[in-house]
């Protein structure tokens, strides 16, 4: 007797499965293309300084880490990039995304003129939104009660200002983001 093809535990037919392994092949594909549009993204924003690290791109400025990260969604061929600062000397080990983010435009599709599109919205965000908000983002604008950081973040940064620079702590900030 031949083996029963199974989904999942769920006998299912040969059509079902083709369905299926073209639902897989799609998938791959996409997974694909938004690494294209990653690497394409990242040779754009080292321009700017920015250092890639996975999903993540940073660069350091004097007390902060302004950073840049890319999120793929799961349900289809579209990103988000959110902006954000991170104080060197803050103790968390992981990075908090506190500042704005964006989805218009960041789709794709198969063909390598809208990854290529894709590429640039993701540039344009930065420049024309992401490099100005950082401009305005100075020690004073931070340790106001509704800046974009956290209490914990503002609490980091004032020990900064007071002289109470923790260098493990700064270099754990820097590896976070591959900065080292």
């Amino acid at each position: 007797m031949p083996e029963r093809d199974t989904y999942y535990g769920i006998e299912i037919s040969p059509e079902f499965r083709a369905v299926i392994e073209r639902e897989r092949a799609a998938k791959k594909l996409e997974r694909s293309n938004a690494g294209k549009v990653m690497r394409r993204f990242a040779k754009r924003v080292k321009a700017l300084g920015f250092k890639r690290k996975s999903t993540w791109f940073a660069r350091e400025t004097g007390l902060f880490v302004q950073f840049l990260h890319v999120h793929k969604f799961t349900f289809g061929p579209c990103f988000r990039l959110h902006y954000g600062i991170r104080v060197l000397n803050d103790a968390r080990e992981f990075v908090a995304l506190n500042g704005p983010s964006e989805t218009r435009g960041l789709e794709y599709g198969t063909d390598d003129d809208s990854l290529e599109h894709c590429a640039q919205a993701m540039q344009a965000l930065v420049t024309e939104q992401a490099e100005p908000w950082f401009a305005v983002q100075t020690a004073e604008k931070l340790l106001e009660p509704d800046s974009c950081l956290y209490p914990e973040e503002r609490e980091a940064l004032r020990r900064t200002l007071a002289g109470q620079l923790d260098e493990n702590v700064v270099q754990r900030s820097r590896t976070l983001f591959g900065l080292q």
